[in-house]
């Protein structure tokens, strides 16, 4: 394991169980996905950004807070050195963008569905792609 430099009350300590480490994803995930949408609308309706950068800029903005959260909370300590860990991070994360933007793309763009609702149609596309690619590529967590 490599040191953390934090030291953490045991009520912060990272789960080991996929079902542990699932239910804090959730709920890392469900608060920076909030940010996410938050963000979103406040560039494209008071900023008055174009939806696809809106989007891209709100996205960027929750994962790097999501990343924070996600070692102090979330997954057990990586394999992988700090550096590669935040590579790998941010590898999955432009996955997760570039499916936002996909979603995003499709169902504003191409089906004329509202921006702020096809949002929501992207948070669960990207929230499986995330989970997956960082509990299994980017933490290395092998816990069943």
């Amino acid at each position: 394991m490599r040191p953390t430099g934090l030291i953490l009350p045991t009520t912060l300590a990272r789960p080991h169980s996929t079902l542990k480490t699932a239910i804090r994803f959730s709920a890392v995930g469900g608060f920076t996905a909030a940010i996410d949408v938050v963000l979103l609308y406040a560039f494209a309706h008071f900023l008055r950004l174009h939806y696809f950068l809106a989007a891209g800029l709100s996205f960027s903005i929750a994962v790097l807070i999501n990343y924070c959260l996600s070692i102090v909370w979330v997954f057990p300590s990586g394999k992988f050195s700090r550096r590669l860990e935040v590579l790998l991070f941010w590898i999955i994360s432009a996955g997760g963008l570039g499916l936002n933007q996909i979603v995003m793309t499709g169902l504003v763009g191409l089906a004329g569905m509202d921006y702020m609702a096809a949002k929501i149609c992207s948070i669960v596309v990207v929230t499986i792609w995330n989970f997956y690619g960082k509990k299994k590529i980017v933490f290395y967590d092998q816990a069943r």
